[in-house]
């Protein structure tokens, strides 16, 4: 979470720490009430609050649905949705008394559905009771080779899930720690490591760990790079500084030479005329 303690031009913050929400701690803002906000920011559980919106979400369609069974949680989501409550009670935001109705209401339709698959096996096995012993069995065999299967295949996906999230963390954090060591000799590598490490946590829909949050933070102020110029289709050969420091010339392999803003990095002009790549341009 970046924050503030004295005010910089937009143009100088990096993309990357624009996108997140700012706290202000600078002599003329009140830093007793600000620095509660950090606090309490970094005690949030995100994952809780997540769930807590999308389960009062699912919660409010059910009641405005008056109430309907086919908007029940499923039998995997009421697992979890039961975990989160218990844990819930002890955390902020507490859970509100329409989720403990929509949770408990999913339990007795989930216990509904299961006696009526029970009751179903059951009239089953009475009209199939005239066949012989061995096939009853042999397909009772089979279902519970399928189940087995089912499960198995349902504790790998978790189990992969779970190696691919160990996996991201342990690349980031590795990705984080690198460009931490290369902070005073190198900012600029630091800069690209830990914004891949944010971006592989980004992509997962998954907090950005904290390691990386601040070396973000210490890369962008030791950076030294202030402008990029984009704009040529092929490798860039020179580039060099008018006499007065206003502007800048690129040449490149793909046959042009562009002149550029050297403070906003607008491209001014582009010179197209030449009948091969240009080395050198001054």
């Amino acid at each position: 979470m970046p924050v503030v303690w004295h005010d910089v031009a937009d143009d100088q913050v990096h993309s990357a720490m624009s996108a997140h929400n700012w706290v202000f701690l600078r002599e003329e803002d009140d830093f007793d009430a600000n620095f509660e906000l950090l606090i309490d920011a970094l005690d949030t559980d995100l994952e809780h609050v997540r769930e807590h919106t999308r389960l009062l979400t699912r919660a409010i369609e059910w009641d405005q649905d008056e109430r309907s069974k086919g908007l029940a949680l499923s039998r995997q989501e009421l697992t979890m949705a039961e975990g989160w409550l218990t844990q819930g009670v002890s955390k902020e935001p507490r859970p509100a008394e329409l989720h403990s109705e929509y949770i408990a209401f999913s339990r007795a339709t989930v216990a509904g559905w299961r006696k009526l698959i029970i009751s179903s096996v059951a009239v089953a096995v009475i009209f199939l009771s005239g066949l012989s012993v061995f096939s009853f069995l042999q397909r009772q065999q089979a279902v519970k080779q399928k189940l087995v299967a089912e499960q198995q295949r349902t504790e790998a996906d978790k189990q992969r899930l779970r190696a691919e999230e160990i996996a991201r963390i342990a690349i980031a954090q590795s990705l984080a720690a690198t460009a931490s060591m290369n902070l005073e000799t190198d900012p600029e590598r630091s800069l690209l490591l830990v914004t891949e490490s944010v971006r592989i946590m980004s992509e997962a829909n998954e907090t950005v760990l904290p390691l990386p949050n601040l070396v973000l933070h210490q890369s962008i102020i030791k950076s030294r790079i202030r402008l990029t110029l984009t704009g040529h289709d092929g490798a860039v050969m020179s580039a060099a500084y008018s006499p007065n420091g206003q502007r800048i010339v690129t040449a490149s392999e793909d046959n042009t030479a562009k002149v550029w803003d050297a403070k906003t990095g607008t491209e001014l002009l582009t010179l197209t005329s030449h009948e091969g790549q240009v080395f050198s341009a001054a």
